[in-house]
């Protein structure tokens, strides 16, 4: 996808809102139109249609998170790079909402493979850094060498997930980010030597 032009990055960032306030299956394009400020039609002459403000939705939020976890110092020790890399990845889903679980859960429902594709191709570039991560602490001897690091990097993400998840069930009404240092203890207890 090609860069965005200011005015699709507004639109992005309210159909962002639209998702995280009302859930993914509110962003149709008349909501969209009126929460930008302009008409339906002109919602068109920056976007060819829902699916493509979907996948610009997903690729800022990819962009953004792996900018952030490409910030990390990986000559630090194991723990202190999960400690940030958690630290990050938390406070940007609380910046936007944990939308990304979001259109992860429900787009699951509406059959959009176009879109699961797009939310399965974040998926596996966010399971690749973390596990280049641990195949890298692995050669330093800090992580123990019958540890998968593919697994291992499942279990992470998937602990995310939870975090974001027990933060929707709960009706928002808790951190996404609670007990996180005692999980990630946790996960790192199964992975350092």
């Amino acid at each position: 996808m090609k860069e965005l032009t200011k005015r699709q990055q507004e639109i992005v960032e309210k159909a962002i809102e639209i998702i995280a306030e009302e859930g993914f299956h509110k962003l149709t394009t008349k909501n969209l139109a009126e929460k930008v400020g302009f008409s339906e039609p002109a919602l068109y002459r920056h976007f060819k249609d829902k699916q493509e403000i979907v996948l610009a939705v997903i690729k800022t939020i990819e962009s953004n998170m792996l900018n952030l976890a490409k910030k990390i110092d990986l000559s630090k020790k194991t723990e202190e790079i999960f400690f940030s890399l958690t630290c990050l990845i938390t406070s940007y889903l609380k910046k936007v909402k944990g939308v990304t679980i979001l259109i992860m859960s429900e787009s699951s429902l509406e059959n959009d493979d176009i879109v699961k594709d797009a939310m399965y191709s974040f998926y596996l570039k966010m399971l690749k850094y973390v596990s280049n991560i641990l195949s890298k602490k692995k050669k330093e001897g800090e992580v123990k060498k019958e540890i998968d690091e593919k697994i291992a990097a499942q279990v992470f993400l998937g602990i995310l997930h939870s975090m974001v998840l027990k933060y929707f069930l709960a009706g928002r009404s808790i951190e996404i980010d609670e007990n996180c240092n005692e999980i990630v203890k946790i996960f790192l207890e199964g992975v350092l030597v």
